[in-house]
């Protein structure tokens, strides 16, 4: 699994916070699995997994998040933590298989070189956000600073076999309120305003000001002349 950044405000992005890197559930929905890199490389077999029996298998009425995004519960924001970063994230290029996950932040030109019947064909794409190329194993890739190498062996194509993928619906990340709060804390303009005006009327202490802006500090003296 892959938790992509969403672009919440100009230079502020979301994502959530997920720890396993793989989900498995059955197929009545009723069990799963999360399972991390070293647990997964146990588990033998191709499109079919048979993974050691070394964790209990939760209910799917357990709170994950994981499981709140592929199944599209209406728990999500309150299952999931999120992580609000100004950084911009880095693209990706990643073939699992027989097709290519990519995810751009920002609107990027592929270039792609796919090897077609012995011969090179040249195509351009822009991609913006997350998705997937089907049909791309023999391509070369290039987004950005990313280059993804075609997979060929000896001097034919192949189909190698891959497990079905499933990308999740773009899901709010953030409520109404939130992200107003968040566009309050980024608003620095209220701010520059103030120190402005504080450094327009700064004032300049001297004697003479100090004896008129405090005028108990001086003594008034009469004197009657007969």
């Amino acid at each position: 699994m892959i938790a992509f950044s969403f672009k919440i405000a100009n230079n502020t992005y979301l994502r959530y916070k997920i720890d396993s890197g793989y989900l498995a559930i059955n197929i009545l929905q009723q069990a799963y699995l999360e399972m991390r890199e070293n647990d997964f490389e146990q588990c033998q077999g191709q499109s079919v997994k048979i993974c050691p029996a070394n964790e209990a298998v939760p209910d799917t009425k357990a709170k994950s998040c994981a499981l709140s995004l592929i199944l599209q519960k209406q728990n999500v924001q309150e299952t999931c933590q999120r992580i609000v970063t100004i950084q911009q994230p880095t693209p990706v290029l990643r073939r699992p298989g027989g097709s290519v996950i990519y995810f751009s932040p920002e609107k990027q030109t592929a270039h792609l070189r796919c090897r077609n019947m012995g011969a090179w064909t040249t195509t351009h794409l822009v991609l913006q956000g997350s998705g997937l190329l089907e049909g791309a194993q023999s391509c070369q890739i290039s987004l950005g600073d990313l280059r993804l190498y075609a997979e060929i062996r000896g001097s034919s194509q192949f189909n190698a076999p891959s497990e079905p993928l499933v990308i999740a619906p773009q899901v709010p990340v953030t409520t109404d309120s939130e992200l107003q709060a968040l566009r309050n804390i980024l608003d620095t303009h209220c701010i520059d305003q103030m120190l402005a005006k504080v450094n327009t009327h700064k004032l300049e202490a001297n004697d003479a000001d100090l004896v008129r802006l405090d005028p108990h500090s001086t003594t008034n003296t009469v004197t009657n002349t007969h």
